[in-house]
């Protein structure tokens, strides 16, 4: 049971509805009214069994604020605002796994995710999606080195295209990707800070 909370002209309202789609899943869609009232949204999430559900951080703390106690059979996604070590540690002691997930509009949608511990000595936003590569490059365009941070970039078939009637920002922000097997392969520059840790992760 997936919960559709994203507006539909947001990005992430596709992966809500992806979800449900592709595995068979039952999509609960839910009013704009209920998705901003932390009490109203918690009666509807119990009362439906949801099993699955995306939302930023903002919203989470809206529901456990009105005092949601969460659901064992519940997976979580965290994305669309940075993550605090107690909202995930707060989620994790709610449900059954949380997710932090990065990734702008420009790279359909989603391109790192990262598991939440219930105690996370660091919070990530994890590793790269299948089919994705993220670069963290310095001011001359160099990978920057693990623990320096730099901008990040992001390349592979989920890349956009650009902005229609904006070239001067596409040129700005989208790239050629030296490392594409095809001559239209871009890279994306998110105008985002991060730096690799130890551990394969960003931070």
């Amino acid at each position: 049971v997936s919960l559709a909370l994203a507006a539909v002209s947001f990005d992430a309202s596709v992966g809500e509805m992806a979800m449900a789609l592709c595995n068979g899943a039952r999509l609960v869609v839910v009013p704009r009214e209920i998705g901003t009232d932390g009490a109203r949204l918690s009666a509807l999430m119990d009362r439906e069994d949801v099993t699955y559900m995306f939302a930023t951080p903002s919203s989470f703390r809206l529901l456990i604020e009105a005092g949601w106690l969460g659901s064992p059979r519940l997976t979580v996604t965290c994305g669309g605002e940075a993550m605090t070590a107690d909202l995930a540690t707060a989620l994790s002691l709610r449900t059954k796994s949380v997710w932090n997930i990065y990734g702008p509009s420009e790279t359909s949608i989603w391109v790192t995710r990262a598991a939440m511990s219930p105690v996370p000595a660091r919070v990530t936003i994890g590793r790269p999606m299948l089919n994705t590569r993220v670069e963290v490059l310095d001011a001359l365009g160099e990978p920057a080195p693990i623990g320096v941070a730099g901008d990040v970039w992001i390349a592979g078939p989920n890349v956009g295209a650009g902005y229609i009637g904006r070239d001067d920002l596409t040129a700005h922000t989208f790239h050629p990707d030296p490392q594409s097997a095809s001559a239209s392969g871009l890279r994306y520059r998110t105008g985002d800070n991060a730096r690799w840790t130890w551990a394969g992760s960003l931070g």
